[in-house]
C-alpha cells in the first residue's frame, strides 16, 4: 500500500447531500493512505480538488468530517444487509451474499477495519465508541433477523440461538479484517472468508432428517455427558457470581471476607478444575478430538491453555488473600485483579463452550460415546473425587450462593458432577 498515492478527485459543483458523502468518502481514503493520524480536513479538500474553505462550508471541523464517515460506514453495513434481503433463495444463500458483500466492502475501502480498531478514534471520543458499537448492533441485529427467517424456515438448525449465529457470522469477518489490515493487505481476507463460511454453514445448517419431531424426541433423551458439563456450568457461574459479589464489596468499602472467600476458593479449584476441567482434559477432550471435533474461537488448544490461566490465577488469589485480609492494600489490590480476570476468563470460557464446543460434538459424537463419557465421568468422580464429593462441593456451593444471595438458575435441572440417583 503506497501511503503518498492520495489521487485527488476532479471538483465539481454539487449538491449539499452529494458533496458531504464525497467528503465522507474521501477521508476514508485519506484514513486508508496515512492512516488515523494522517486524517485532516487539507488533506480531504486536496484529496477532492477544492480548497478547505470548501470543506468547512458542510462541516465545522475535523471531528465532523470523522463522524460523517461513521455514518457512512453504518449506511454502506446496512444497505448489504438490505440488498440481500431483496433477494430471493434460502437464509443462508442470503447469508452468503451478505458475506460476499461485506468483504467486498472492506476490500474497496481499506479505511473502514482502519477505523473500527482504531484506538485514537475510540479514547478520543466516548460517544463517537459508543456510536461504532451501535453500529455494530445493529448491522448484528439484522443478521440475526435472517437467521431467525431462516429458522422458521426450516433452512437453520432452529437449537442454536439467532444472535449467537449472528456472532458467529460476524467472526468469520472481523478478525481476518483485522489481520489483512496489520499485513497492509497481505492477508487473503477473501479465501480466508470463503473457507469459514463452509465450516459455518455445514455447522448451521439442519441435522438431515432431524425436522421439528425430531428435535422435539432429541429434547426427550437421556442426559448426555455434554449435558452434565453444560450444568456443571451452570453451578461454576452461581459461585463465580459470588466471587464478584465479593470482590465488589473489598473495592467499593474495602471489607474482605476471607473465610468466604477462601471457600469460594476451595469451591473452585476442587469443583470447577479438578473435577469438571479434569474430565474434560482426560475424558471428554480426547474423544472429542478422535471424533475431529472442531470450533472457533473454542477449540480444544485454546481451552486447554485456559485451563491453566485459570489455575495461575487460583493460585495468585490464595497466595495475596492472606495479606490483603490484613488491609496490605498493594495485597488487596492484586487479589481483586486476579478475582476479577479470573471470573471473566471462566466466563468467556464457558461461553465457548456451551455456544460453540459443546454443539459441535453433539453432532459429531455417537450416542456410544455420549454414553461411554457417562460412565466414564461417573467413574472418575467414585475414584478421583472420592465418595461424598458430590454432596460436600453442592452443599459448599448452596451455603455460598446464600451467604451472597446469589439464586440458582431456573434453567439447571441437573446440578450434579455427574448423574447420582
Amino acid at each position: 500500500m503506497d501511503i503518498h498515492n492520495e489521487v485527488p478527485m476532479r471538483a465539481q459543483k454539487l449538491d449539499t447531500q452529494v458533496r458531504q458523502e464525497q467528503i465522507a468518502e474521501a477521508a476514508l481514503g485519506v484514513v486508508a493512505c496515512r492512516g488515523m493520524k494522517g486524517l485532516s480536513v487539507a488533506r480531504v479538500a486536496r484529496r477532492i480538488g477544492v480548497v478547505p474553505s470548501a470543506i468547512y462550508r458542510h462541516y465545522g471541523s475535523k471531528d465532523e468530517v470523522l463522524d460523517a464517515v461513521l455514518d457512512l460506514i453504518r449506511d454502506r453495513l446496512l444497505a448489504n444487509v438490505a440488498a440481500v434481503c431483496n433477494e430471493s433463495g434460502e437464509a443462508l444463500d442470503r447469508l452468503r451474499g451478505l458475506l460476499v458483500r461485506h468483504v467486498r466492502l472492506l476490500r474497496e475501502n481499506e479505511g473502514i477495519p482502519r477505523i473500527v480498531f482504531s484506538q485514537e478514534l475510540h479514547n478520543g471520543d466516548s460517544g463517537r465508541k459508543a456510536r461504532m458499537c451501535g453500529t455494530i448492533r445493529e448491522y448484528l441485529g439484522q443478521v440475526a433477523k435472517i437467521v431467525r427467517e431462516g429458522q422458521q424456515n426450516g433452512e437453520i438448525r432452529s437449537d442454536f440461538p439467532a444472535e449467537v449465529v449472528a456472532m458467529m457470522f460476524l467472526g468469520v469477518i472481523q478478525p481476518a479484517a483485522l489481520l489483512w489490515d496489520l499485513s497492509d493487505g497481505d492477508f487473503d481476507v477473501a479465501r480466508h472468508a470463503e473457507r469459514a463460511w463452509e465450516i459455518l454453514e455445514e455447522a448451521v445448517r439442519p441435522i438431515e432428517g432431524a425436522g421439528r419431531a425430531g428435535s422435539a424426541k432429541q429434547k426427550e433423551n437421556v442426559m448426555k455427558a455434554t449435558d452434565i458439563m453444560r450444568e456443571e456450568h451452570r453451578v461454576i457461574q452461581r459461585v463465580l457470581q459470588c466471587l464478584t459479589a465479593a470482590t465488589d464489596r473489598a473495592e467499593k468499602d474495602g471489607t474482605l471476607d476471607g473465610d468466604s472467600i477462601r471457600k469460594m476458593i476451595a469451591f473452585l479449584g476442587e469443583f470447577a478444575d479438578r473435577c469438571h476441567h479434569g474430565k474434560e482434559e482426560a475424558r471428554f477432550f480426547p474423544v472429542a478430538r478422535r471424533r475431529g471435533v472442531t470450533c472457533l474461537p473454542g477449540n480444544i488448544d485454546i481451552l486447554l491453555a485456559e485451563h491453566e490461566q485459570g489455575r495461575a490465577h487460583l493460585r495468585a488469589m490464595d497466595e495475596n488473600l492472606s495479606a490483603a485480609e490484613k488491609d496490605d492494600a498493594e495485597a488487596k489490590t492484586r487479589f481483586c485483579r486476579e478475582a476479577r480476570q479470573y471470573v471473566r476468563l471462566l466466563t468467556e470460557h464457558i461461553g465457548k463452550e456451551d455456544n460453540c464446543l459443546f454443539p459441535a460434538a453433539d453432532r459429531a459424537l455417537t450416542a456410544a460415546d455420549q454414553e461411554a463419557l457417562v460412565r466414564a465421568f461417573e467413574q472418575m468422580e467414585r475414584e478421583e473425587m472420592g465418595e461424598g464429593a458430590h454432596e460436600r462441593l453442592h452443599a459448599l456451593a448452596d451455603e455460598l450462593c446464600s451467604r451472597w444471595q446469589v439464586t440458582v438458575p431456573a434453567e439447571s435441572g441437573h446440578s450434579g458432577c455427574c448423574r447420582h440417583e
